[in-house]
């Protein structure tokens, strides 16, 4: 089905969110039409998807880590340097577990509020992180150096 929906003029792309073995028989299914793309929608899976040969990801924490993510990126489809992209990916690994703490939207307004940026409030029925994970996710953000020590306090 997806390989079919894939030859369909308009549909260029899939968001997947299931396991990693999905993920590869997606990209197997449809490598060779060069106008569909595979994205993983799980910020796990971000490295080993562009390894298989997948086109990128939707998530959360490229809001919080941009340069990070963008850098992942590069060394694996770019530079093809999957021992350093491994080791960014290493670093990114608390705050890919510290986002899914508590209910997303609001583990990624703290997120952003953390680093100065507004996030707001989430709307009901979802609800805004607590204040210990506002805490958690400012040292998190500034393990990664996204956020600076003075800016923490």
């Amino acid at each position: 089905l997806i390989y079919e929906l894939s030859q369909i003029d308009g549909i260029v792309g899939i968001k997947n969110t299931a396991d990693g073995q999905h993920t590869s028989k997606l990209i197997a299914l449809t490598k060779d039409n060069p106008n569909f793309s595979v994205l993983t929608g799980f910020e796990h899976l971000i490295l080993p998807t562009l390894a298989l040969g997948g086109h990128g990801a939707i998530g959360v924490v490229h809001n919080l880590a941009p340069k990070k993510i963008a850098k992942l990126y590069d060394l694996i489809v770019n530079e093809n340097d999957l021992k350093e992209a491994t080791k960014l990916n290493q670093q990114l690994l608390e705050l890919y577990n510290a986002i899914e703490e508590e209910t997303i939207p609001g583990t990624v307004k703290a997120g952003l509020e953390a680093l100065g940026l507004p996030g707001g409030k989430s709307r009901l029925p979802l609800v805004s992180a607590s204040e210990e994970f506002k805490s958690t996710i400012k040292q998190v953000l500034t393990n990664l150096n996204e956020l600076k020590l003075e800016e923490s306090k």
